[in-house]
């Protein structure tokens, strides 16, 4: 091992040499305790008093070092967020999540000195809980309590938290959201904004009680038919019951057919149904 040497913006020291005749191939291993390199830093091993078979040693100055730059330092960022940046309309049960664009240190992430959430003008943090799903590079809030009605959220994440070489992102990252509005008692089902144009992004809500005689566990359907009978659209999962629906309006509906194909304007019927009950009400597409 004297017999490498290393210049460079770090120290690298080398913990192992091995020498493979048949190639005449030397492979040297770095000592983790010089690691990481500085990105960017320009490093020269050199080699000295090595000696062939007949004892003749290697002539100075004629390939004799090997040069080699580090490459430079890829920031973290954060591609895409649930809800995305100024959403409307969001579910007071929803959970806040962050996309990276690549692995995180989950120890950074999940610190909650790095991560607040806090109603638009105010400095009161919504408690609750951030967990890291590393294969997605997904972090996400569970807030403890439903989000208010009508409100908007403010989330920020700080240079606190760093990728898995321990870089940071570049600078604070800041998005908004703002919750449904609270429509009032109702003992079915309604919807709000029941004219709607695709193109204008804003659409149809449906908001959903358990009926009289129901319970929270009886499955219910959402589908949207033309004004001949004919069915466009399913807006809810086989199975799902009054109490995932509502865990998750305002259902959305943006006039396109099951393909996601924009729909003609006219009328158009929503039907809720479920054991014992159903409810049809009218929307209509305009463009």
């Amino acid at each position: 091992l004297s017999n490498y040497s290393t210049t460079g913006p770090t120290a690298l020291d080398f913990s192992a040499v091995s020498f493979v005749f048949a190639t005449k191939t030397v492979t040297l291993t770095v000592d983790p305790a010089s690691l990481p390199l500085q990105y960017e830093g320009a490093y020269t091993v050199t080699v000295a008093n090595v000696e062939n078979t007949s004892g003749l040693a290697i002539q100075t100055g004629v390939n004799d070092s090997i040069s080699f730059t580090v490459e430079p330092e890829t920031l973290p960022t954060v591609l895409g967020t649930v809800p995305a940046n100024d959403s409307t309309g969001v579910a007071t049960a929803s959970t806040v999540s962050l996309i990276f664009s690549e692995s995180m240190n989950e120890s950074t992430v999940t610190n909650p000195a790095n991560f607040s959430l806090v109603e638009e003008g105010t400095t009161d943090e919504v408690a609750g809980t951030m967990t890291y799903n590393d294969a997605a590079n997904t972090a996400t809030f569970t807030p403890d309590e439903s989000f208010a009605f009508d409100t908007t959220y403010v989330a920020t994440v700080t240079t606190g938290v760093r990728d898995a070489e321990g870089s940071a992102l570049a600078a604070n990252y800041s998005f908004s959201f703002t919750t449904t509005r609270q429509i009032g008692d109702f003992t079915d089902a309604i919807v709000a904004n029941n004219r709607i144009s695709p193109d204008s992004g804003d659409p149809m809500r449906i908001f959903v009680e358990v009926p009289a005689g129901g319970s929270a566990t009886d499955t219910v359907t959402i589908q949207v038919f033309t004004a001949t009978g004919r069915r466009v659209a399913t807006l809810t999962t086989a199975g799902e019951t009054y109490e995932e629906v509502i865990a998750r309006q305002p259902i959305l509906w943006d006039g396109t057919n099951g393909r996601g194909q924009p729909l003609g304007p006219g009328l158009y019927f929503v039907q809720v149904s479920s054991t014992g009950f159903r409810k049809a009400m009218r929307v209509l597409i305009v463009r």
